[in-house]
Parts: C-alpha cells; sequence; structure tokens
C-alpha cells in the first residue's frame, strides 16, 4: 500500500524520501540527540569542570602579568592603580540551554542554574588559588592532618528573568569579599540586549511617561545613562570554605600565598588584645565564694583568643620560613603586587561583606529558628 501511494508520486519527491530515510534512522537520530544536549550527557558535568579549571591555572608569573596589566591603567601621577583590583575582577563563562534543561514552561529549569555556577566558580577558584605556595602537605608539616578540600557552603539565587531554550549567555562570577572563614561569591547571569528588548524598553517609556508626567526623550535620558547593553537574567550569592581536615585556612592566607595580596601594613598585623585575669570582672563573669567563676559565654571567648594568637604564631613562623624559600617567580609577583595599596583592597572587601551581610544575617536567622522549633517539639 505504501509502495503504491509512493510510486505515485513525482520522481524528485520520492528521492528526496529516500534520502530522508537514508538520514533519520534510529542510530542518526540518537546521534542527533546527544549533539544537541552535550552539555546534559552522562560525565559531562566533570569534563566541563576538568576544563574549565584546566583553562583557569594560573601560575605565580601568570599572577604577576595580571596585576602588572591592571597596575598600568593606573594614572602618571598617582601611584595607586585607577582599576579594580585584579583579585575582585569577573571571570566570565559562556554557554546555551539545551533541550535538557528545558521545563515545561519551555524556558531554563531553575534548577540547572546550579551546574552553571558549579563551572563558573570552579573557573573563579582555580584562577584565585592555583598558584598558591603553600601544598596539602606543608599544612601537614605545620601539624594540619586530614584531606585538603575547597568546599561549598551556601548558595542562593534570585531568577529575574527566563533565558529560553538554546539561548545564549554568559555566567560572571567574582570574589566580594572574606572574613577569617568565608570566601563570598558574587554570580550573574546576563545576555545581550535584541530587538525584543529594546521593542519593551519603547514601551516602557511610553508607559512611565504617562505616570510620572515627563516626557519619554527625558525617560530615554535616563535609560541611556543606565544602559549597558545587557539582559540581566539571574543574580546569585555563594560562600567557599579552604580546609585541610578540620583546619580552616583562612582567605587572606590563601591570597597571599596565591601571590594576589601585598604585604599587610603593621599597624593591620596587630596581635588581638589578651584578656587581662586581673582586670575588673566583665558581665560574663560571676563572683562565687571570693572566686572567679567563668560563664559559658566568656570561655568561649577566651578559647576563640588563644586560638587566634596561636594561628598568629603560626602565620609567623611561615612568613619566616616563605622568605627564606622566595624563588625568583615569587619575588616578581610581589613586586607587582605591591604597587596595588592595602587600604583599597580592604576597602572593596569591607564594601562586598556590606553587599552580602543581610544573607549571612538570614542564614543565621533561619538556623536558630530550627533550633528553637526543634526546642519547641515543632520539628523532630
Amino acid at each position: 500500500m505504501l509502495g503504491q501511494l509512493t510510486s505515485s508520486l513525482p520522481i524528485r519527491l520520492r528521492n528526496m524520501l529516500a534520502l530522508l530515510a537514508t538520514l533519520f534512522t534510529p542510530r542518526n537520530l540518537i546521534l542527533l540527540f546527544c549533539l544537541l544536549n552535550l552539555k546534559n550527557l552522562p560525565l559531562a558535568w566533570e569534563l566541563r569542570l576538568l576544563y574549565r579549571g584546566w583553562r583557569s591555572w594560573r601560575s605565580k608569573r601568570d599572577v604577576a602579568r595580571i596585576l602588572d596589566t591592571a597596575a598600568s591603567h593606573a594614572s602618571a601621577d598617582s601611584p595607586a592603580p585607577a582599576t579594580l583590583h585584579p583579585l575582585f575582577a569577573p571571570l566570565a563563562i559562556s554557554s546555551r540551554t539545551p533541550l535538557l534543561e528545558i521545563d515545561h514552561n519551555i524556558h531554563k529549569s531553575n534548577s540547572t542554574y546550579f551546574s552553571d555556577l558549579d563551572e563558573s566558580r570552579t573557573a573563579l577558584i582555580v584562577h584565585m588559588l592555583s598558584s598558591t605556595k603553600f601544598s596539602p602537605a606543608e599544612l601537614e608539616k605545620a601539624g594540619f592532618k586530614g584531606p585538603f578540600a575547597v568546599i561549598l557552603g551556601s548558595v542562593h539565587a534570585s531568577f529575574l528573568k527566563e533565558i529560553k531554550a538554546y539561548e545564549r549567555y554568559e555566567v560572571r562570577s567574582r570574589i566580594l569579599g572574606w572574613d577569617q572563614k568565608w570566601i563570598l561569591i558574587g554570580s550573574v547571569f546576563v545576555r545581550p540586549k535584541n530587538a525584543n528588548d529594546r521593542t519593551r524598553e519603547v514601551k516602557d517609556r511610553a508607559r512611565r511617561a504617562k505616570l510620572e508626567g515627563k516626557s519619554e526623550a527625558e525617560i530615554k535620558e535616563d535609560q541611556d545613562e543606565n544602559d549597558q547593553g545587557e539582559v540581566l537574567l539571574a543574580t546569585c550569592l555563594s560562600k567557599y570554605v579552604v580546609k585541610k581536615g578540620r583546619y580552616t585556612v583562612p582567605p587572606e592566607r590563601c591570597w597571599m600565598s596565591a601571590g594576589w595580596l601585598p604585604n599587610k601594613p603593621a599597624d593591620q598585623t596587630a596581635p588581638p588584645p589578651v584578656v587581662d585575669s586581673s582586670a575588673a570582672m566583665t558581665p560574663d563573669q560571676e563572683q562565687t565564694d571570693g572566686e572567679v567563676k567563668l560563664t559559658e559565654a566568656d570561655l568561649r571567648r577566651r578559647a576563640q583568643e588563644t586560638a587566634a594568637k596561636a594561628v598568629e604564631k603560626l602565620e609567623q613562623v611561615e612568613s619566616k620560613q616563605e622568605k627564606e624559600m622566595l624563588t625568583k617567580a615569587d619575588a616578581i609577583c610581589r613586586q607587582a603586587a605591591s604597587r596595588w595599596s592595602w587600604d583599597d583592597i580592604e576597602a572593596e572587601r569591607v564594601k562586598g561583606m556590606k553587599i552580602a551581610e543581610n544573607w549571612l544575617g538570614l542564614d543565621r536567622s533561619l538556623k536558630e529558628q530550627w533550633e528553637q522549633d526543634f526546642a519547641r517539639g515543632i520539628v523532630k
């Protein structure tokens, strides 16, 4: 029946159908499906991370070159560079949304943003830490046992605009700041503006002009001033910790070892204040039978101070060892880092910590709420 139907068709059409039958075999269709979804095939995620790590690997000489290139933008009459320190510079990767990442709304599924974030943050962390001088073996010599790892502690994401099927976009990640434990990373998903975006802007100008009583020309001028030529699709926050067994490697030590930071000023390396036991009692202390009884909060504070002093002594010993083992590449890197102001770097770090302050506070509040619910028997 089918043969009789095709035999009645024109020769050219019959030849075309025969060609399509040879092309669209089950094997070829499976190969086509795999090609269209390379990003999501088994082991593809691991290979993507390995590729990003390989591309982002940096030596001390690479770090020195990056610092020198950025510092060259400084004005001739000012020793401080006019650009952002490379430690805070964003690193971008590009990607698309294949078929296996699309949800029922025919756009990128929310859960798939995090695999792209893994790829982007891996590139950034390797870029920043691959030139570190210390190694797990050196940390073990210092008395720290256990595996060496860079661990993700938390992720927050806000989805602002949809990403359509097979639409190209960029993920840009940068260091926002750090404290004694956490490295805070900010990431954004962006894409260039297209004709549809420009059309929406025109409609938005007309709507705003009607609501605000302004002319469209005035609103267009305001929009042009803030026009980045891109659409912000999502914003994300992450925090990482560097561990050697149970020991938390301070981020500042990582940056110093990698060659990104200049020598710390003497006025910012003072040891933490020592608590004098002969001084007046604090509110955390109690008087019992002529003796001072320390509360749990006071004991915790003293333990933190003791640990801080121990870490400081260790860093002083390691700093002495680093000076003795200073290589030519280290010297070049230190010279490049010295062109940057510590105060400017610290100001940018504090600014980044301010951005993430509420998020970090929310994290603590949610944990406290869970503990309260558990104590009240709400959760078991």
